[in-house]
């Protein structure tokens, strides 16, 4: 009632044209626009699958392009507690999003309506002025990455871009003097200069739709803005899907996306997410050798400089990052291509019209002008933004070609590397500091005997910056029935965990199983020591087995070989630790090894000497 007496003070809503009274008319309460501003009430774009993110934006949101008066959607939904459907159709919605702009005086009704619109469309479910808007925004951005494949769609997402342009324009900046739509542009505009500050957006959805708000951008800069935002969102995903990655991994995929110009981009073309993607595994890059990659990558440069695609390898990884499942408010992979088409299409349709005044003065005539004038002008921008290709869900609509986004990728891999430097000559640097450092360390911490290497400190950190990673079951499903199996099997047998889990591996690899290392500069093994003595003990003690000699020797080196974790696949790998357990056995059987030079701790680094007996 106290909206009713107050929408009665406002001026009279105006008439609308046969298109207006058509677009806006309500399934739900079989009025129009100018009908419902009457009694004070008002048209929004329905919404489903909201989850308003802490920090501004949404986790999710489905965008429709249906509309509906918000007393209806109050008394149909319980005020927001159940979903409205259509009748016959499960879909339906659960919110009400953008308002329809239709007319002045419809307007006038919305905007006394959205504070209470909006607290539904917060994680806090308060409304602020000036700072609930914003969420308006964010739902133009994510409108932007649908796919659009009928006239309709294009139709509504102008409406609702002007919807919001109007919102944003009346709505003043917190703690500022102009205007929130000032305000919002200008901060689309700093992230295109200021590249150093983007990982501080919270919001890239926004940013991007602050290209259909802007008065004074040309094409330059609305193209800028949304590569920028999709870029940015590249550079999120991959920090994602490396946050666990030590350097060694990380300069794996470097080398594995800086392969040469010639190699296949079919990968480019996929849709995404790739229903073939896996996990991000660097296990694949079977070829790499992180001795020969630094001069491989600087021949590659000299023959074609800045020009690269990624190895098959890399492909795949890169692939699997796009794929992956995430849970957050930047725009996913198969959007991309839909925020930069539609963008650079509405660019397109502001041209015709001679600037965004015009194009939206455009809109609101089609609303209340009778006559094919208005209505055939309205069309032509409408089939300007339709002009643009079809937009697939695949890398190469986002990224016209690799050079585009290759060095966001490696950015992410090697986050201090120069602005402006070349890619390959700086991977193929940063390899060679890495593995001095590293054999310096495998060196400096070698392997003498049944005595652990002295590290100064014996923490995971220092474990990860000498040795790397362990290697890890390629099946992880396969391992976990053969500790079932060996577990079982020895439930009345007293021996330790340690040997449970070594019988374990053992068993893995009698049924197939392989272990990767997450790089090929990862070279920790896992329980080396411990179980080389477990076995010691156990063929002494409890098997009253000889142990001493060069055929019990080669024995225990090759029972030790099937317990412990490592690439079987790598010769190299399998001499050079045939050597370290030998080393180890030779001390614990008392043998002098005084005259032995020690070993170094890495499967890479090859020794001369203590070779095995057959």
């Amino acid at each position: 009632v106290r909206r009713a007496d107050a929408a009665a003070a406002l001026p009279a809503p105006e008439p609308l044209s046969d298109y207006g009274r058509g677009f806006s008319t309500d399934a739900y309460s079989c009025c129009d626009a100018r009908e419902l501003a009457l009694h004070g009430d008002a048209l929004f774009f329905q919404l489903s699958g909201v989850r308003p993110a802490p920090g501004g934006g949404f986790l999710a949101a489905e965008d429709r392009d249906g509309l509906v008066s918000y007393e209806a959607f109050v008394l149909l939904s319980s005020g927001g507690k159940q979903t409205i459907r259509q009748h016959g159709s499960d879909e339906g919605f659960t919110s009400c999003g953008i308002p329809l702009f239709a007319t002045p005086g419809h307007f006038l009704r919305a905007r006394m309506i959205l504070p209470e619109v909006l607290p539904r469309l917060t994680s806090a479910g308060i409304y602020t002025q000036g700072v609930s808007e914003r969420q308006l925004v964010s739902l133009l951005g994510r409108c932007l990455a649908r796919p659009y494949s009928s006239e309709m769609q294009v139709e509504a997402l102008l409406h609702k871009a002007r919807a919001v342009h109007a919102v944003l324009a009346a709505t003043t900046a917190p703690g500022a003097e102009t205007s929130l739509l000032r305000a919002v542009v200008d901060e689309a505009g700093a992230f295109l200069r200021e590249a150093d500050k983007r990982a501080d957006a919270k919001d890239l959805y926004a940013l991007a739709a602050a290209g259909l708000l802007a008065e004074d951008w040309n094409d330059d800069t609305r193209s800028g803005v949304v590569l920028a935002v999709i870029k940015e969102a590249l550079r999120r995903r991959f920090a994602h899907a490396l946050r666990g990655a030590d350097e060694a991994q990380r300069l794996c995929l470097a080398w594995a996306l800086l392969g040469p110009a010639d190699a296949d981009a079919g990968w480019m073309d996929q849709a995404l997410p790739w229903i073939d993607a896996g996990e991000l595994s660097l296990s694949s890059a079977a070829d790499f050798n992180p001795f020969t990659a630094p001069k491989d990558l600087e021949e590659l440069e000299s023959t074609s400089p800045g020009d690269s695609r990624p190895r098959a390898a890399g492909a795949a990884a890169l692939l699997a990052v796009l794929s992956a499942k995430q849970h957050d408010t930047n725009p996913p992979p198969q959007a991309w291509g839909s925020l930069r088409g539609h963008l650079e299409a509405f660019g397109r349709a502001g041209a015709a019209a001679g600037g965004l005044s015009a194009l939206f003065g455009s809109v609101d005539a089609v609303m209340t002008g009778d006559g094919e004038g208005p209505r055939q002008q309205f069309q032509r921008y409408v089939a300007a933004m339709r002009t643009a290709p079809q937009v697939g869900a695949s890398i190469r609509a986002a990224f016209h070609e690799p050079a585009e986004f290759m060095a966001v990728a490696i950015t992410a891999c090697l986050p201090d590397m120069k602005p402006g430097a070349s890619l390959r000559l700086s991977v193929a640097a940063a390899l060679r500091a890495a593995i001095d450092r590293r054999r310096a360390l495998v060196c400096k911490y070698p392997i003498v005997g049944k005595a652990y290497p002295r590290l100064e400190a014996h923490t995971g950190e220092t474990v990860a910056e000498v040795w790397g990673a362990p290697a890890h079951p390629a099946d992880p499903a396969l391992h976990h029935k053969a500790m079932l199996r060996v577990w079982r099997r020895t439930m009345r047998v007293r021996i330790t965990t340690t040997v449970k889990e070594a019988l374990a591996d053992k068993e893995y690899r009698k049924r197939g199983g392989k272990f990767v290392f997450p790089s090929p500069m990862d070279t920790f093994i896992r329980g080396l020591h411990r179980r080389t003595e477990d076995l010691h003990r156990d063929w002494r003690t409890r098997l009253q087995k000889e142990t001493s000699g060069d055929a019990a020797r080669s024995e225990a080196v090759a029972e030790m070989l099937l317990r412990l974790r490592w690439d079987d696949g790598d010769d190299g790998a399998r001499a050079k630790l045939s050597q370290l357990v030998a080393r180890i056995w030779d001390d614990l059987e008392g043998v002098d090894l005084t005259d032995k030079a020690p070993l170094s701790s890495a499967l890479w680094l090859h020794d001369a000497g203590d070779g095995v007996p057959g």
